[in-house]
């Protein structure tokens, strides 16, 4: 935790001489938490610090954490996009909120709020963190997409922007495989509705087998299962099958908003037809009229003329 302290203080320190700024590193400890801020972000740093251990306290019992190990989590909680990017590595365009490194576990928080409140970022990591210690060793049994479920779905209400993902998704029949769904978080273009997906999945999961379904396979991981098995245990099908009924339901759910978007093009279709179809029937009428009076034309003759 020392060499943590002394990285954070050197890196937020070059920031701070990058900014111009004058501001002295703090630190509030709780049980569970070491959080570390600047002086001109304390009030950020409260925030993170009450937040941190009510979302503890919750989440120990969604995931089924039973004992809480004596080492707490250090959490930075930088003021600005400039900063975490400094503090991450980070590029400026990526949509990267907050970071959980297992292991050591350090959360890292971006705390400008531009995208998500602090208090969501916040949620989301520990989730992370608190995955990790129900499953120790064997948190890379654990497939990304499932990792990140859990994430999102218990840290975040299913909001306008995650409908909206889901909506074009279906609207555009692109809807990510489970197969893909894990490769998709590291597509800067596809992240997004992975996130969204995963997320829904998870909920999914929860309401169709149970509350409970999630500890239930963390738990079966933990003590040495295949996810495959573990998951088919939990809830008495395939993590495949899983997938098929979330789609389905999910195609339902935002079907309306299909149709809404391919009306205009049947609309569209519908009246080039009807254009064709108004041609053609014009050009049929000329050519009987033509017809007609070339015959009334023939029969008015006096034939043969002399």
């Amino acid at each position: 935790m020392l060499r943590f302290c002394l990285l954070f203080v050197l890196l937020s320190t070059f920031g701070a001489m990058a900014l111009g700024d004058s501001d002295k590193p703090i630190v509030r400890k709780t049980d569970h938490f070491v959080v570390y801020g600047w002086s001109s972000g304390y009030l950020l740093v409260e925030r993170a610090a009450v937040r941190a251990e009510i979302t503890y306290s919750d989440l120990s019992r969604e995931l089924g954490l039973k004992h809480s190990p004596p080492k707490r989590v250090a959490i930075c909680v930088y003021r600005n996009r400039q900063e975490f990017s400094l503090a991450t590595g980070t590029g400026r365009r990526s949509m990267l909120l907050g970071q959980a490194a297992y292991g050591i576990e350090v959360i890292d928080v971006d705390g400008s709020e531009l995208f998500r409140s602090m208090e969501e970022v916040l949620d989301h990591e520990i989730a992370h963190i608190l995955v990790g210690r129900v499953l120790g060793p064997a948190v890379g049994s654990l497939p990304l997409w499932m990792n990140e479920g859990i994430a999102v779905h218990f840290s975040t209400a299913e909001d306008a922007m995650t409908i909206e993902m889901l909506s074009n998704a279906v609207a555009e029949d692109k809807l990510i495989p489970l197969e893909s769904l894990s490769q998709a978080f590291r597509g800067a273009k596809t992240s997004g509705l992975a996130y969204a997906e995963s997320g829904s999945i998870v909920g999914f999961m929860e309401s169709e087998y149970g509350q409970g379904t999630v500890r239930a396979i963390l738990r079966g991981i933990a003590e040495g299962g295949a996810f495959g098995e573990v998951v088919r245990k939990a809830t008495g099908v395939s993590a495949a099958e899983i997938y098929s009924a979330w789609e389905k339901i999910t195609y339902r759910r935002y079907g309306l908003g299909r149709w809404a978007r391919q009306l205009p093009e049947a609309i569209w279709g519908a009246m080039a037809l009807m254009v064709i179809a108004a041609f053609m029937a014009m050009m049929r009428k000329k050519r009987r009229l033509a017809k007609q009076y070339e015959e009334e034309e023939f029969f008015a003759r006096k034939w043969p003329p002399f």
